[in-house]
């Protein structure tokens, strides 16, 4: 699929595709599912780093991944974030294929601790990248910090109706750690 993608997409630079998850075999998200064109911002998150290619120029050129981004860096998260958004404001051009698959575990597939402090740690990298971002004057990131704010409150609300307290404390670990990661890269650590 990916040969036939680059060979038939000469102008392509970058191509996502879809991550599905291994134990019931549905998208990992409803993003992926839905899909999208990645040259548009709110797409860019489909943009995974388990599943996307980058011709080497480009990523050279791009500057690759900011490594204060990403597992065991500063902000322990974010990193094919930041970099989409690097691709997206370059006008770099690229594709998301939804047949393209990588096969994942599932979502906070550990116990509930290593589940609420991944949600968490990702959620501060996750409010540090809105926080870069603004600082460089891209107003378009207000978009995902509202986004990155509703979907927790929603995702809560949800389980509390379904009475899945699993799921509360991980969408809180995530939000609290989103906030958090705003305020240690507005204020310093």
């Amino acid at each position: 699929i990916l040969d036939k993608i680059i060979s038939t997409n000469n102008h392509i630079d970058i191509v996502a595709g879809s991550i599905i998850r291994d134990d019931n075999f549905e998208f990992y998200s409803i993003r992926h599912a839905i899909g999208g064109n990645l040259n548009q911002f709110r797409f860019t998150k489909l943009l995974m780093g388990s599943n996307f290619a980058v011709r080497e120029k480009v990523f050279h050129d791009l500057g690759g991944f900011d490594e204060e981004f990403g597992v065991g860096s500063k902000w322990g998260s974010g990193e094919e974030t930041d970099f989409a958004w690097k691709a997206y404001f370059y006008k770099i051009p690229m594709l998301y294929e939804k047949d393209l698959i990588v096969y994942h575990i599932k979502p906070y597939a550990g116990d509930i601790i290593h589940s609420v402090n991944k949600a968490f740690t990702y959620g501060v990298g996750k409010g540090a990248l809105i926080c870069k971002w603004l600082r460089q004057g891209k107003l378009i990131i207000l978009y995902e910090l509202l986004e990155m704010e509703i979907i927790p409150l929603w995702l809560i609300l949800k389980a509390i109706l379904t009475i899945n307290f699993r799921e509360v404390l991980i969408y809180l670990a995530s939000l609290a750690g989103r906030t958090l990661g705003i305020l240690k890269f507005l204020f310093g650590k």
